[in-house]
């Protein structure tokens, strides 16, 4: 069976985006993975993206561009509409700086429905599904009072998509789980951590929430002989 992996792009950001994407891409393709780049303009043939789209207007958010914020909000329902239209019964979905050191498709199979920071593996139906329930979450997140769940905030005050999809990896049982031992490390050179550990398959190169430090720290973990952290 084809694996297929999807990362959806959209230019909206920085202008090395386009090469973080290309290299995620020729990535995944070397370790046995089809790999589809879904636009924005599948985000419309969701139903739910109206309501998402109000759900989201009014979120906090620590990023400079909000508009790029509430894209990641989405970004799902885009997914979900492309993966219908294509028939793609399963796929890994996720952020393009993602590096697959060893996550193979067959390892893949025995992780259905399960969420990692930043990638969530998973069919049409979940992901359609998700695009509903990620829906009531948004409108907490929106407007923080009492009501909210604290999971659903950085101490900033931020929230996001992933936090959102976190919340409803451990409240949503039945929909999601989250894979055993964890799938994805974490990867913020020089800052957080000294070195990423090749013990996961995934690796998450954060970089310094840059865009340029995420392309040197995603060379980085393909060769860390071959190449420095800065670019």
């Amino acid at each position: 069976m084809t694996a297929h992996c999807l990362f959806f792009f959209h230019p909206l950001g920085h202008d090395l985006y386009p090469q973080m994407l290309a290299l995620a891409s020729e990535n995944w393709r070397d370790r046995g993975w089809t790999v589809h780049v879904v636009s924005a303009d599948w985000i419309p043939r969701h139903p739910v993206n109206p309501l998402l789209e109000n759900a989201t207007a009014n979120s906090p958010s620590a990023c400079s561009s909000k508009a790029f914020e509430r894209l990641c909000f989405l970004r799902w329902g885009g997914i979900s509409a492309y993966m219908d239209h294509h028939s793609i019964p399963w796929a890994f979905a996720g952020d393009f700086d993602i590096v697959n050191l060893s996550f193979s498709p067959d390892l893949a199979a025995s992780t259905f429905n399960a969420i990692g920071p930043s990638m969530l593996g998973g069919g049409a139906l979940l992901l359609d599904q998700l695009s509903a329930r990620i829906l009531p979450a948004a409108l907490l997140a929106s407007e923080p009072s009492a009501q909210a769940p604290p999971q659903l905030f950085l101490p900033s005050g931020h929230s996001s998509d992933l936090l959102c999809l976190n919340f409803l990896a451990n409240h949503s049982p039945p929909l999601l789980f989250r894979p055993s031992p964890p799938l994805v490390q974490s990867y913020v050179p020089a800052f957080a951590s000294p070195d990423f550990s090749p013990d996961f398959p995934l690796v998450h190169a954060h970089g310094f929430n840059q865009p340029y430090d995420r392309l040197a720290a995603m060379r980085y973990v393909l060769n860390p002989g071959a190449t420095s952290i800065r670019p």
